[in-house]
């Protein structure tokens, strides 16, 4: 299955036909109503794919059931690696999902990208919580003296990505109308 936002970025052709259903990960169902032919190259992979095309908010590709059923290929499932013969080739694919660059990977889940946010919240049962977080700087009382600070200590790597990738998300002072929240009580 493609997607039809990725289908018009690219100009790709779709082909009208009769409705055929889709069930979603969630289990539940919708339809499509139009197929798009693409050829994709990948290592030693090449081919032309007939897709459903569908509106997938997360993905730009999802080489499913049938695209598993006519490679066959073998799956290491501890290390999401698939290995498999086309035209005559050995195809291994290692299929990465958090990149050592990426911010989830970096911090050990501690902070999470949009699109890792949004994913995990787009699945059934994940309950999420949003909070304004706004990291105390420490005075020099502090420092020579850490065991009388209220705030808690960032790990350095942590403390280096929201200051360097975001500093406009964790601002050092509060936007006009918003205010401090200083106890939480649960």
């Amino acid at each position: 299955m493609i997607s039809s936002s990725f289908r018009k970025r690219h100009s790709l052709p779709r082909t009208a036909g009769p409705p055929i259903p889709v069930i979603l990960r969630n289990g539940s169902s919708s339809l499509s109503s139009f197929t798009c032919s693409f050829s994709i190259s990948r290592d030693n992979y090449s081919d032309t794919l007939d897709a459903l095309v569908y509106p997938f908010s997360n993905y730009d590709l999802i080489l499913g059931k049938p695209w598993l059923t006519s490679i066959n290929p073998l799956i290491n499932w501890r290390s999401n690696d698939l290995h498999f013969t086309h035209n005559d080739l050995s195809v291994l694919w290692r299929c990465r999902g958090a990149q050592a660059n990426s911010i989830s990977f970096r911090t050990n889940g501690q902070l999470l990208s949009h699109l890792h946010f949004q994913s995990l919240a787009s699945q059934p049962g994940n309950s999420m919580y949003l909070a304004l977080v706004q990291i105390a700087k420490l005075s020099q009382n502090d420092t020579d003296n850490s065991s009388n600070s209220t705030s808690p200590s960032l790990p350095p790597d942590i403390h280096k990505i929201i200051y360097e990738e975001y500093p406009d998300v964790f601002l050092s002072t509060l936007p006009s109308g918003l205010f401090l929240l200083t106890e939480v009580i649960l």
